[in-house]
C-alpha cells in the first residue's frame, strides 16, 4: 500500500493508504528518514484510511518515537478504528503518543507545544 507524506510547518504527517502492513511500513520508514533530514519536530501518524497495524507497522512507529524523543520532538496519532486502537492499546504506545480526534487537533496542539519550547530556549 502506498503511503503519503507531507511536513507542515516542521511537522512531518504520515498517513498510509490502507492498513499498514510490512510493505506500507517499509514504506512509512523511507518516509520518516526522509523527514527527519528536513528537521522536523514532530510526527503525526494519520490511520484514518487504516484498519488494522502489523507488528511491522508497531516497530516503524516505535522507532520514531524514540528518535523524535532524542531530539525532544513528540509524535502523536489520529484517525484510528477500533482495531488499530486497540493493538495500540494493548502494546502501549498511548503511553509513548497522544491521540487526537482530528488531524486539526493535533497539528494545532503540536505546533502549540512546540512554540512554546522555542519560546523558552
Amino acid at each position: 500500500m502506498p503511503v503519503d507524506a507531507k511536513i507542515h510547518n516542521q511537522i512531518a504527517i504520515i498517513r498510509p493508504l490502507g492498513n499498514v502492513d510490512k510493505s506500507s511500513a517499509e514504506e512509512m520508514n523511507d518516509l520518516i528518514k526522509s523527514a527527519f533530514n528536513s528537521e522536523i519536530s514532530s510526527i503525526i501518524f494519520d490511520l484514518s484510511t487504516s484498519e488494522n497495524i502489523s507488528s511491522d507497522g508497531l516497530r516503524v512507529i516505535l522507532k520514531a518515537i524514540t528518535c523524535l524523543r532524542a531530539a525532544q520532538g513528540f509524535a502523536a496519532i489520529v484517525g484510528l478504528g477500533e482495531t488499530a486502537r486497540s493493538t495500540l492499546k494493548m502494546s502501549g504506545f498511548f503511553m509513548l503518543l497522544k491521540e487526537y480526534a482530528t488531524l486539526t487537533d493535533a497539528i494545532n496542539d503540536l505546533e502549540r507545544i512546540s512554540n512554546k519550547i522555542n519560546v523558552g530556549d
